[in-house]
């Protein structure tokens, strides 16, 4: 998984055959169970092999992996420096490679059978609603919502009292 932005990939070149997946996408694409997941996540069980520039964010992305239950992710200690230093094979496409995508049936999703407009754990939820002054999204519990007194905090819809 080669998790470098595109204009690296650009500058430096890429891994013959690595799956682009940009970072922020990294968890969605990866896991089995995400809607969005790319075709070649069919388990949990596959090793994933995660390569950033340095082998530094790479090393936090095999991690959250791993929290995630693909037990068998892990990175390229080094990163792609580290590759390119090594010798190993590089290509130079004129263009660089898109980040992988879902499928078009994988990613769609039908009205009728959710009304989802946030994200927890990578799987939709129900939007955020008020019950008994809580703020409720799914099963999740955001904090009271209290009377607009005093000043703002940084926190939206909450307020500071002095």
């Amino acid at each position: 998984m080669d998790t470098r932005p595109q204009f690296q990939r650009a500058a430096d070149g890429e891994i013959p055959g690595a799956i682009v997946i940009e970072r922020n996408h990294l968890e969605w694409r990866l896991d089995p169970t995400s809607p969005a997941r790319i075709p070649e996540a069919t388990g949990h069980d596959i090793a994933w092999i995660v390569i950033c520039d340095e082998g530094y964010s790479s090393s936090l992305a095999a991690a959250s992996l791993r929290t995630i239950g693909l037990a068998k992710a892990t990175d390229v200690i080094g990163g792609f420096r580290a590759w390119k230093q090594a010798g190993l094979p590089l290509t130079h496409p004129a263009t660089p490679a898109t980040p992988r995508l879902p499928t078009a049936e994988r990613s769609a999703v039908n009205a009728g059978d959710m009304h989802a407009v946030a994200i927890r754990g990578f799987r939709a939820v129900p939007r955020m609603r008020k019950e008994n002054g809580v703020r409720v999204c799914g099963n999740r519990i955001f904090g009271y919502v209290r009377p607009k007194i005093g000043r703002r905090s940084a926190v939206s819809g909450m307020a500071v009292t002095r």
